[in-house]
C-alpha cells in the first residue's frame, strides 16, 4: 500500500504541479471495482477539487514566506545602516544610544521571531510541495542576518564609547577655558574705576564693548556646557563671578552708553543748524534720558 502511494501521488506532489495527474492518481488509488464509473466520476470531481485547493494553497503560502524575506532583511539593512552613521552633536549620540538599545533588543527578538515563525511555515510546505531555489536563496540570507548584525551592534557600541569620550573631552575643555577667561577677566575690571572723565567717554564706549564682547561669549560657553552636562546627566557647574562680573558692568556700560548718546545729541542741539531743531523731538529726547537715569 505505501508503495503504490509514493509512485503514483508522493512522487506526483514533490516533483510536478499538475492537478490533473494528482486527481487521475488518487482515483487509480481508491481501486473501485466495475460497474462504478458514476461514482468514480463524482470522486474524481471531488478529489480534484480537494489537491487544487491544497496545491493553490502552497502557491500562495510560498509566495507569502517569500513576501516576508525582503522586508525583513530591509529592515537589517536599514538597521546596518544607521549604526554605520557617526554622530556629530551630543543630541545624536544620546538618541543613537537609545534606539541601538532598543534595536539591539526589543527589535531584535522581534525579528528573530518572524524569521523563526517563517522557518516553520517553510518545513511545513516542504513536507507538501516544492521549493524554487529563490526561496531557499531568499530564506538563507534572510537567516544569516541574525549573525551579520551582531558584529554591527559590537561596532556601533565602539563608536558610540569613542565619540561620548570625545563629547566629554570637549566639555571639559570648554570648561577650563571659561575657567581661565573668567579668571583673565577679573583684574581688568579695575578700570572701570578710572573711567572718571567725561571728555573721554567715547574711549571708555569703546573699551566697555570689548568686556561685554567677552562676556557674551562667556555666556553662550556657560549655556552650552550646562546643556551637555544635562544630557549626560552631569552635575550642573556653577560660575559664580561670571554672575558678578555681569552685576558690576552691565549698569556701568549702560551709564556710559547713555551719557556717550546724550553728548552726541548735546552737540547736535548746541553745535548745528538751528533751524533743523524740532522743539518736540528735543523735549522727547530729554525726557527718554531722564527716565533712564
Amino acid at each position: 500500500m505505501e508503495k503504490l502511494w509514493n509512485r503514483h501521488i508522493g512522487t506526483g506532489i514533490s516533483r510536478d504541479y499538475s492537478v490533473q495527474n494528482y486527481a487521475q492518481a488518487l482515483i487509480q488509488f481508491t481501486h473501485f471495482g466495475p460497474g462504478c464509473d458514476r461514482i468514480c466520476r463524482v470522486c474524481q470531481w471531488n478529489v480534484y477539487k480537494v489537491v487544487f485547493f491544497l496545491v493553490s494553497s502552497s502557491y500562495v503560502s510560498t509566495a507569502a514566506i517569500g513576501s516576508y524575506c525582503p522586508v525583513i532583511c530591509e529592515v537589517f539593512e536599514k538597521l546596518a545602516q544607521q549604526a554605520a552613521v557617526t554622530p556629530k552633536t551630543s543630541e545624536d549620540l544620546i538618541e543613537m544610544s537609545k534606539y541601538m538599545l532598543y534595536a539591539s533588543t526589543t527589535m531584535l527578538n522581534e525579528l528573530k521571531y518572524r524569521i523563526n515563525e517563517q522557518l516553520a511555515k517553510l518545513s511545513h510546505l516542504l513536507d507538501m510541495s516544492f521549493i524554487s531555489a529563490e526561496h531557499k536563496d531568499q530564506n538563507a540570507v534572510t537567516v544569516s542576518w541574525v549573525a551579520r548584525i551582531d558584529p554591527i551592534f559590537r561596532g556601533n557600541a565602539v563608536m558610540i564609547e569613542e565619540c561620548k569620550f570625545k563629547f566629554e573631552e570637549l566639555i571639559l575643555k570648554t570648561t577650563e577655558s571659561v575657567h581661565k577667561r573668567l579668571d583673565d577677566l577679573e583684574p581688568k575690571l579695575a578700570l572701570l574705576d578710572h573711567m572718571v572723565e567725561a571728555d573721554h567717554v567715547e574711549e571708555y564706549v569703546s573699551i566697555m564693548r570689548v568686556f561685554l564682547g567677552k562676556l557674551a561669549e562667556l555666556k553662550h560657553d556657560i549655556k552650552w556646557i550646562n546643556k551637555e552636562e544635562k544630557l549626560f546627566q552631569f552635575a550642573l557647574s556653577k560660575y559664580s563671578n561670571n554672575e558678578e562680573f555681569n552685576i558690576i558692568i552691565n549698569p556701568f556700560a549702560h551709564l556710559l552708553f547713555t551719557i556717550y548718546l546724550w553728548q552726541l545729541k548735546h552737540k547736535v542741539w548746541m553745535d548745528g543748524q538751528f533751524k533743523r531743531l524740532h522743539y518736540e523731538e528735543v523735549v522727547s529726547s530729554i525726557s527718554d534720558f531722564c527716565c533712564k537715569y
